[in-house]
């Protein structure tokens, strides 16, 4: 039986932060640590990835955000941000530890959450999204997985609900933690626009806590790679992933 680590209640945030990065170095070093991402995965109904998220990407226009900020120690503990005090919208257009903010509340109309939500315009059209998180606070992966997409091929006229169908559990930046789990969107016809607002709730995860903060969503422009499959999956409650919580 493979051993979880985790920490539960009200654990500090340089715990935290040093618990999901156990993780990582136990899953490069091929050790047989659980990663709570891959049961997020599970819960999902999503494909887990131990590595790093598809690239190249085309980058989208950002508008619409309700506030920016920067990730101020990517590479350390604990989780340490700056916010601008205003929305600085081009923090979210390429994956660099800048972040846009989105607070708008979460909705399952799509007219509603078209409308709402942060907005990233593509010069042209695509199936599949990859949207790079930033972790400001624990629970994790829960702050990694916090945010909705909806896709827009008429300039936001009508929109569809996109499904997350793959979480890589390195990000973009296999040396940080902060960017942790990046997940891809598929959307059924190709669009041109997404909408993101905050909170989640898909298959039998769910996670909608008020707001989110998005490093970049970008549009994928080559063939993934044939998933990797890995044995011994175990589905786990989401209050068995939520290893650790902000001090209040």
């Amino acid at each position: 039986m493979r051993t979880r680590l985790e920490l539960e209640g009200d654990s500090d945030e340089t715990s935290c932060y040093l618990v999901h990065r156990r993780w990582l170095v136990g899953a490069a070093a091929g050790l047989a640590f659980a990663d709570p991402v891959e049961d997020a995965a599970i819960l999902l109904g999503a494909t887990y990835h131990p590595g790093l998220a598809p690239e190249p990407c085309i980058e989208g226009i950002v508008t619409d955000a309700d506030g920016s900020g920067t990730q101020l120690t990517p590479y350390s503990a604990p989780y340490d941000y700056l916010g601008d005090g205003v929305a600085i919208n081009a923090k979210g257009e390429r994956p660099d530890f800048d972040w846009v903010h989105e607070s708008s509340g979460y909705t399952a109309d799509p007219a509603i959450a078209g409308a709402i939500g942060t907005h990233w315009t593509f010069g042209s059209f695509g199936s599949d999204f990859v949207l790079h998180p930033s972790i400001d606070h624990g629970p994790v992966p829960a702050e990694g997985l916090e945010s909705t997409l909806y896709g827009s091929a008429d300039g936001g006229a009508t929109w569809i609900l996109g499904v997350l169908t793959d979480l890589y559990a390195m990000g973009f930046d296999a040396a940080s933690i902060e960017d942790d789990p990046s997940s891809l969107w598929h959307f059924s016809t190709p669009v041109s626009m997404i909408s993101a607002i905050a909170g989640l709730a898909q298959g039998g995860y769910s996670y909608i806590d008020g707001d989110t903060e998005i490093d970049a969503i970008c549009m994928v422009v080559v063939p993934l790679p044939t998933p990797l499959t890995l044995g011994g999956l175990g589905l786990a409650s989401l209050a068995g992933m939520s290893v650790c919580r902000r001090r209040r």
